[in-house]
C-alpha cells in the first residue's frame, strides 16, 4: 500500500470517528456517548479510536469543529459574490445565528 494511500485510509478513519463522537453528543448527550459507543457508531475497535484520539471529548471537539467549518464554508458559500468579504462574513454569521434562534426557542 503506498504512503499516500494509508495517511488517506487514516484520515478517513479518523474523520469518521469525529463525526461519530458529535452526531452521539447530539443524540444521547456527552455521558452516555461512551469511547465504546462511538467507536462501534465508527465501525472501529475501542483500540483503535484510541490510537488517534486521547478522549472522547478530544473526538467530540474534532467532530463539532468540522461540522461548523462546513456550516460557515456553507453560509458563505450562498452570499451573494457583489459582497465585501467582511460584509459575506457577517451576512453567514446572521444567517448562523437565525439557525440557532430556530432550534432553541
Amino acid at each position: 500500500m503506498s504512503d499516500s494511500l494509508r495517511v488517506r485510509k487514516r484520515e478517513r478513519t479518523r474523520e469518521r470517528i469525529a463525526a461519530a463522537a458529535a452526531r452521539l453528543v447530539m443524540e444521547v448527550g456527552l455521558t452516555a456517548a461512551t469511547t465504546d459507543r462511538i467507536a462501534a457508531e465508527a465501525d472501529v475497535a475501542r483500540a483503535t479510536f484510541f490510537r488517534y484520539f486521547e478522549s472522547k471529548e478530544y473526538a467530540v471537539a474534532e467532530g463539532f469543529t468540522a461540522m461548523w467549518i462546513a456550516a460557515i464554508t456553507d453560509a458563505l458559500r450562498c452570499q451573494p459574490p457583489e459582497l465585501s468579504a467582511t460584509d459575506a462574513l457577517a451576512a453567514a454569521f446572521r444567517q448562523l445565528a437565525a439557525g440557532f434562534e430556530a432550534i432553541s426557542g
